[in-house]
């Protein structure tokens, strides 16, 4: 008697298994072998599997597929090419662990898809053919025993989705014909194992049927709210929402909080409260950073290059800041606060987009549309930079607070505090702004400005953006409590962009 019908008829399923894997299989069992594919034990069959596949020496497919009564082409397919990885949970009372269905793709049709030929696969293919779903027919493998039927969706899930998307989440619902994705059992343990083994679980809790998930995780962009406003945070999450209201007037069945689930990523990660900040630069710096890190968490999150950010934003001198270290690489849309409502005044969320703010107007000195120009400059060494485009006139803090009388005075030539909201408007004044900054640049041959903003926060961040780190400028930052009113708060030779 072979040692593998031997263990199997004595029931001894862990001995057998570690047989298998040791190699030391004997040519004179390979029917008892083939026929340990005809069991419903995954992992016993996956065991065989690997075997076959690690060692096609031992692979006679006239004989493995009468043993297994699946076509030769089909068993070819399965151990010569290779699968599609998609993983779900296993949740019983003996196990909490994630689970692996490989995949194979076949460009034919076959009765069986699979070697325990589980009956919920049936219900997949009738799934895929009300569709009229292009793929033809499939097999899967399990690599770990289980009971029910969650795993459906993990199936459906490697049939559609490419491999980089599926590497990062973890499966569970049953299907049925429609494509609905019903409810399933444990999720809570199910959520814990997937996390133990950092994946991310899509769950019907998230998506009702498969065409919203293929929909949402096939989507080449994906937009996202940002605030970094000095309100309480919960005057900042209600701001979330109303930038959520947004998006879903480009995008009606975007849902913010789905969103956030299919990113692993909290409501947290998508503000930073910015009250109260202390009148020293390390503060404002350190506030900058907490900035920086979330940014970098939410791009490392994302499944796909393009992450549109819906921004909203407070405070001029740390927006300048913002846009100084996002720089211009990225796509943003930034917004605009009237009437409880946000409007999006700058939209940078394309290349051409982007470079429309960093557009020199080599005329600017002699002819703008929306500001004006006024400059007082003996010695170019160092020089105030001032903007004045909101309802706050800085001027004349500014001169007491500085014995330095070389200065640049930018104002609004046309609607002095109430900018209108119309399209392009507002990135006109940016791209006037920073021409208007490299002209008298070169012209003066400045070495430094120092910055002082009274302008939209939205203005100021995208003209960070456009400016960079290139010139040497020094931000200082309103304090109307403080005897001296202002404070330097950054320096933008000393900030490093994100991308």
């Amino acid at each position: 008697m072979s040692w593998i019908k031997h263990l199997k008829e004595i029931g001894d399923r862990h001995t057998l298994i570690e047989y298998i894997k040791s190699r030391q299989v004997k040519r004179e069992e390979l029917e008892e072998l083939y026929s340990l594919l005809n069991s419903n034990d995954e992992e016993l069959i996956y065991t065989v599997y690997r075997f076959l596949d690690e060692n096609p020496e031992y692979v006679d497919y006239p004989l493995l597929s009468k043993t297994t009564g699946i076509e030769e082409k089909v068993l070819k397919t399965v151990l010569t090419t290779t699968p599609i990885k998609a993983f779900f949970p296993v949740v019983d009372a003996e196990k909490h662990t994630i689970a692996t269905v490989y995949l194979f793709q076949l460009p034919f049709k076959t009765e069986k898809s699979s070697f325990s030929d589980r009956p919920e696969l049936k219900k997949i293919k009738k799934y895929l053919q009300r569709k009229n779903h292009p793929v033809k027919d499939f097999f899967v493998v399990f690599d770990t025993d289980f009971k029910g039927s969650s795993y459906m969706l993990a199936v459906i899930s490697a049939l559609f989705l490419p491999e980089e998307k599926l590497g990062r989440y973890a499966f569970t619902g049953e299907v049925n014909c429609e494509g609905e994705i019903v409810s399933v059992d444990f999720l809570k343990e199910k959520e814990k194992a997937s996390q133990k083994n950092n994946l991310i679980l899509i769950t019907p809790e998230i998506f009702k049927t498969v065409d919203h998930m293929l929909r949402c995780l096939t989507s080449e962009e994906i937009d996202l709210p940002f605030a970094v406003i000095n309100k309480s945070d919960d005057e900042i999450k209600k701001s979330l929402l109303k930038l959520e209201k947004e998006i879903k007037k480009k995008n009606p069945i975007y849902s913010l909080k789905k969103q956030l689930l299919i990113l692993g990523l909290k409501e947290e990660d998508l503000y930073v409260n910015v009250e109260n900040i202390p009148p020293t630069k390390e503060e404002w710096e350190k506030k900058l950073n907490t900035i920086k890190q979330k940014l970098l968490k939410i791009h490392s999150s994302a499944y796909t290059e393009k992450i549109n950010l819906h921004i909203a934003t407070s405070i001029a001198s740390l927006s300048f800041a913002k846009g100084v270290v996002l720089g211009a690489k990225k796509s943003y849309v930034l917004y605009h606060f009237q009437n409880d409502r946000y409007f999006p005044v700058i939209d940078l969320s394309s290349p051409e987009r982007l470079r429309n703010i960093k557009q020199i107007n080599r005329n600017i000195l002699r002819n703008s549309k929306n500001i004006n120009i006024e400059t007082n400059i003996k010695d170019s060494s160092e020089v105030n930079l001032i903007l004045y485009l909101a309802s706050h006139n800085p001027v004349a803090d500014v001169l007491n607070f500085t014995k330095n009388k070389n200065y640049v005075y930018i104002t609004d030539k046309n609607f002095q505090g109430k900018i209108p909201i119309k399209p392009y408007l507002w990135e006109e004044y940016v791209s006037e702004i920073y021409s208007a900054v490299n002209q008298l640049r070169e012209k003066y041959l400045i070495g430094r400005f120092n910055l002082f903003i009274s302008c939209p926060s939205v203005i100021a961040m995208a003209l960070g953006m456009a400016v960079g780190n290139f010139i040497d400028i020094s931000v200082y930052n309103y304090f109307p409590q403080t005897r001296e009113k202002y404070f330097k708060v950054f320096e933008t030779a000393q900030l490093r962009t994100v991308f």
